[in-house]
């Protein structure tokens, strides 16, 4: 087949063109990865992995009762329990936001203060979540005389309502601020975390006094749908922070 000079070099080029042009961006790819919605899913998946974990030991452990690899599961996956596999994952969560939100407050040229205090809340309530510093003032309930009007046990929970009041009238101006989308995952992601962490807390303590302290269905379930609400609520929060930055 002969060929034109003058098409000769246009496939010649065309050649060229093809061989040197490059191959799908790597950098789409890897933003893809990295997604807000690919993260956040994940995160909720591992949720949804724990939370069948935790009601599958409440479960098994009524017919395992002596075995010694059910102890163990209990200790790892229930959710009712301290210092295992639900609670760091909680404590890696408030963790992950609170470095987000310096993130944020670096990259900001305005409201720096509002970031860098919501980044210091939340690396205390990581730490908190795992070492239980809130539990002190269940020690201290004894020494202080207006915690003592209270017959609930876990009196931490009136010193942090306050604080959260106090710091939602702080941070409102702050909020409304922000664009749409950000600000009604803000508020929705507060209303669930405030909601699990102080609101049932408050009811699974009623309950526990109306049932003279023993554990029941409706109790295993408030409890489960407590740190759901916890863990569920800081995930949202973190995905508004991802999509700010994206």
């Amino acid at each position: 087949m002969n060929l034109e000079p003058q098409n000769k070099d246009t496939l010649k080029n065309e050649i060229k063109k093809a061989k040197i042009s490059p191959k799908a961006n790597p950098a789409s790819s890897y933003d893809f990865i990295i997604s807000p919605d690919k993260i956040t899913l994940v995160l909720f998946l591992i949720i949804l992995f724990l939370l069948f974990a935790s009601l599958a030991s409440v479960l098994f452990r009524h017919f395992y009762q002596n075995s010694e690899w059910m102890s163990l599961y209990l200790r790892l996956f229930n959710l009712d329990k301290e210092a295992n596999i639900p609670t760091f994952f909680s404590s890696f969560l408030l963790l992950f936001a609170s470095l987000l939100l310096w993130l944020v407050g670096r990259i900001e040229n305005i409201n720096k203060g509002y970031w860098r205090l919501l980044s210091i809340v939340f690396f205390y309530l990581s730490i908190d979540e795992t070492a239980q510093l809130h539990e002190m003032l269940i020690e201290l309930k004894p020494r202080i005389e207006w915690l003592n009007k209270f017959t609930m046990t876990n009196v931490w929970v009136f010193p942090y309502l306050i604080l959260v009041i106090l710091l939602a009238i702080g941070l409102a101006r702050f909020i409304f601020s922000l664009s749409g989308k950000t600000r009604n995952l803000f508020i929705l992601s507060g209303i669930i975390y405030v909601g699990g962490a102080l609101g049932l807390e408050v009811l699974e303590e009623q309950l526990r006094i109306l049932n003279g302290g023993h554990p029941y269905l409706t109790l295993t379930l408030l409890y489960h749908l407590e740190e759901v609400c916890e863990m569920s609520g800081v995930t949202i929060f973190i995905y508004a922070l991802l999509n700010y930055l994206a």
